[in-house]
């Protein structure tokens, strides 16, 4: 098992990640050059949200029933609150389909992927190491070819009816059942491990990995562009040498930045409308198709410190409580766990 003095480089990753998640959402660099936009949002930030399903899995006791329930609960009731934010912008209906696959807002999918998949992987696990990755591989082979390899085989008929058949039920293949197991079960595995991967190592794998991921993006791009550009091949051993390698480093664990990571990427949405909005009141409706930079720049700004000041707030709030009561924190907590 990891030392937990080698769990902060998780930590610091996760704010990074959602700096990832803003940038395939705003293109940065699309208005300096479209290629390197292309690399940066399509291949170096494609494994922003594979990282997270890999710490979620990573941090997820898919033994322990109880914990299990709660974790699912938590991430439930954040979903909830999420969508409850997000209806005065607007949402994608009220349908089974939506709440359970698409998300009630576009980026909000995330969560209940999570729970499906978390779900998924607590019934994997408890087959052989060998049979869970077999099945968790081939529910993400699937997805692949409705995804980012969908125009490859699209123009065979038995492929494009089963496909035909899959998006009636769903409107993309990057969800709970296909994208998020694999990642999941990869952050437990990983988990379990005895000691952590090699630095070196794992070092090596994630730039051999990312350079695979580049190619691999590039040429998808040349002979099969599809619109749907989530799940690609070298996006697994992407993740887990990025994984490996940031348990190979010691840093102290840091909760509030976990905590913030999820604020960013809850929020980061209402930022960037906040931006366009200000941007189209002051008469520059194609602002920020000529400064891609500056969007992305504007929305991590009005992001981030949100961000922090709500994660700040419960701690706060926890203090305030037991001073009211009289019972000193952290004798009324002493003794937990």
């Amino acid at each position: 098992m990891t030392n937990k003095n080698q769990l902060g480089a998780l930590d610091n990753f996760r704010l990074i990640a959602a700096l990832l998640v803003i940038a395939i959402h705003t293109s940065p660099l699309w208005s300096i050059d479209e290629t390197a936009n292309l690399l940066l949002t399509g291949v170096f930030a494609r494994v922003a949200v594979p990282f997270f399903f890999a710490v979620t899995g990573y941090f997820t006791d898919f033994a322990n029933p109880s914990k299990l329930r709660r974790s699912a609960a938590k991430t439930i009731l954040v979903y909830a609150a999420a969508i409850v934010v997000y209806l005065p912008f607007g949402t994608y209906g009220a349908s089974v389909k939506m709440l359970l696959f698409d998300g009630a807002f576009y980026h909000l999918w995330y969560f209940p992927a999570t729970v499906i998949g978390i779900l998924i992987v607590s019934a994997l696990v408890r087959l052989p190491k060998t049979a869970a990755f077999a099945i968790a591989g081939a529910l993400y082979i699937i997805g692949l070819f409705g995804d980012s390899y969908y125009n490859l085989t699209a123009g065979l008929p038995p492929v494009r009816a089963f496909y035909d058949v899959v998006f009636k039920a769903f409107s993309y293949t990057r969800n709970g059942i296909f994208f998020a197991p694999l990642f999941l079960l990869s952050g437990e595995a990983l988990a379990k491990r005895e000691r952590p991967m090699n630095r070196i190592g794992s070092g090596a794998g994630l730039a051999l990995s990312i350079w695979c991921l580049a190619m691999e993006r590039l040429l998808l791009a040349k002979i099969a562009f599809s619109p749907r550009d989530n799940m690609f091949i070298c996006l697994f051993p992407a993740t887990l040498c990025l994984i490996g390698f940031l348990t190979s480093v010691k840093a102290k664990p840091r909760p509030c930045f976990r905590s913030a990571a999820m604020w960013v990427y809850i929020l980061h949405p209402i930022a960037m409308h906040i931006a366009d909005t200000t941007a189209e009141r002051l008469g520059s409706d194609n602002f920020f198709a000529e400064h891609s930079l500056l969007r992305f720049v504007l929305t991590a700004a009005l992001s981030y410190p949100t961000a922090f000041a709500l994660t700040a707030v419960k701690p706060a709030l926890a203090r305030l409580s037991a001073s009211l009561r009289g019972v000193p924190r952290e004798v009324k907590h002493g003794n937990a766990g």
